[in-house]
Formats: structure tokens, sequence, C-alpha cells
């Protein structure tokens, strides 16, 4: 089956519920006192020793700018993503589209031309608990203990101890996670399904409508740390470069959020196939983005975004029913 990997600034439309603030924040920064590509070189290798796997790097975001759009305020603009699949499938098991929505796990390095330091951000554990909600204590300390490890690293290849915290977190998040589902026609096709929608993915990536970023398939690695809770769970990363322009260009931070994944799953007994994204409202509500353009242009984004996503889905679904309807018509011959 043919895979897509896809980065994306995404959203399908539902309001976004914020409660009182905790006072911790959703984004922690740290200044880096070593090169770019020492950092991420040595990120990659102290966190494939604490179980991370890694996703993929994509580099010189601003080169991509300056040549589309004639300008760019960032001097240096880099994604790197990888995830820790024992987390993921602990946060899978309570809830899958929390999961789904915060990983591949991305730092975002980042110097604008007004700044003298690079910096490099990443989404902190008050953000990934208060999306969950989650009640269970074991795993609320898993994930602090994991942020903390993490924040451990960073400060070590880093070389820094100077950290800035972004955005204020709400003690809990309601609506922030889109989900749609299908009914699978029969339990054979669901492999089936999934492939016409990743040729549908594929369509709209060969009309340059969004770039393709990669993919990633869950499930086995779920598989090789005991989790057998699903038939399918993929990641796809969908990834639009005027959307990233209009929120990196001047709010680098916020590619914390990013690669945003799509998230694609079928649980075991489930007759229904799955299909997700984080709200991208968040993005600018919990971003302090409060220009009206930039703003315009994301939920201008969105919505070609849930476009795609309900259409791929849909058609898909569609064109499964067809074909199923074609076979039963050549067993009646």
């Amino acid at each position: 089956m043919k895979r897509i990997l896809l980065t994306l600034l995404i959203t399908l439309s539902m309001s976004l519920s914020l409660f009182a603030n905790s006072g911790e924040s959703a984004i922690k920064t740290f200044k880096l006192n070593v090169e770019i590509e020492t950092f991420t070189s040595e990120m990659r290798a102290e966190l494939e020793k604490v179980g991370y796997t890694y996703i993929g790097m994509h580099e010189n975001i601003q080169d991509a700018y300056q040549k589309n759009f004639g300008s760019t305020n960032m001097e240096s603009l880099f994604f790197m993503s990888v995830y820790n699949p024992k987390l993921f499938s602990a946060i899978a098991k309570k809830t899958p589209a929390v999961a789904g929505s915060l990983y591949p796990f991305t730092f975002v390095v980042h110097k604008s031309k007004k700044d003298k330091d690079t910096y490099t951000s990443y989404l902190d554990a008050p953000f990934i608990k208060a999306l969950g909600n989650f009640k269970d204590k074991k795993l609320n300390a898993m994930i602090d203990k994991e942020y903390a490890t993490i924040a451990k690293i960073v400060a070590k290849v880093a070389k820094s101890k100077e950290t800035k915290s972004w955005i204020s977190v709400p003690d809990k998040l309601d609506n922030a996670i889109y989900e749609y589902k299908v009914k699978i026609p029969s339990a054979d096709k669901a492999e089936r399904l999934l492939s016409l929608v990743e040729e549908q993915f594929d369509n709209f990536i060969g009309a340059g409508k969004f770039i393709n970023a990669g993919f990633r398939g869950i499930n086995g690695d779920l598989k090789k740390v005991g989790n057998d809770d699903f038939n399918l769970y993929d990641e796809y990363l969908l990834c639009s470069l005027p959307i990233s322009y209009a929120i990196f260009n001047d709010n680098p931070q916020v590619g914390a959020f990013a690669p945003c994944p799509v998230f694609i799953y079928q649980e075991k007994g489930s007759e229904y196939l799955n299909i997700g994204v984080l709200e991208m409202d968040l993005w600018h509500k919990l971003g302090s983005i409060t220009d009206k353009k930039t703003i315009e242009s994301i939920d201008k984004g969105a919505k070609e975004v849930q476009f795609v996503l309900k259409y791929s889905l849909e058609l898909a679904l569609k064109t499964l029913n067809y074909e199923i309807m074609m076979e039963e018509d050549d067993d009646d011959l």
C-alpha cells in the first residue's frame, strides 16, 4: 500500500472552549548556545537513547519562505520530529485521538532576523495533560516524568539553562480535537478503505495544494510495545506552505504545534474508521496571535484542510462501495 507522509496546519471546524488558566505554559523555549546542526544531531542521539524514534527533519524553511513569498522575517527555521512509542501507546489506550493529534512531537528551532539568539521550542507537559484531561494519576505522572527528561536533555544539548514559557494553559480543553468517522462496509475492507483515502490525499498533493511531508504506520510500533488495541493506526503529515508562512514567519514558537498529524485508526471490535486532527483555532487562541490578516489566513487554510479530509474519506468510501457492488455483480454472472 502506498504510504504518504504529510505536515499539516489543520482544523475541522468545532468550537474551542477554554477554562480557567492553570498558570502553566503550553510551550517551553530554550536558548541555544550551540550551532543548529550540533543541536539537532545530538538531540536525535540523546532522545534515541531514552526510547524515542526519529521521524524526520525539515530544514531551512526560511529559504522556502523567501523563494515563494519574496521575503521572510526568519533567519533560521528548522523542524525536527520524534516520538516515543511507549508514551504514545499509554495515551492511545485512554484516548486514541489525543495520542494521534499530539505525536509526532516537534522541536522547532528558530531565529528571527530581529533576534541575536537562536531558540528551540516544544510543547510541554501541561498542554498534553490539559488536552487529554486524564484522570489516571499514573499516566499523568508518566507524562510529567517524560517531559522532565526532555527538559534535561534539551538543557544539556543546548548548553543552556535559560528558558522562556509561552501561552498560559487552561486546566481543561474541550472540543479541541475534531474526530470524524465512517462505517466500514465489511471487516475485510478496512485496509482497502485506508488505501483509497491515501490515494485521495495523493491527488491533492499532486495538484499542488499541499506538500508531502511524510507518513508513519503507528500500529506496528504499538504492537512492539504490547498494545494490540487497533487493527489500523496511521499518521499523516500534511503541510501547506502558505499557512505555515502566515503563522511561523512572525510566531515561530507556535511551530511547536507542528507537524499537526492527521490520525486515522480503527480500534479492534469497531466497525468504524476514524479520522481527526487538532483544531487549528487552538493555535491562534493559545498562541496569542491577534493580527486579523494572519487569523484570516489560518481560518482559510483550515477550511481547505477540512474539505480535503472529509472529501477524501467520503470519496474513498463511495469508491469502495462501488467496488463491492461490482464484485457482487461479477459473482452473479
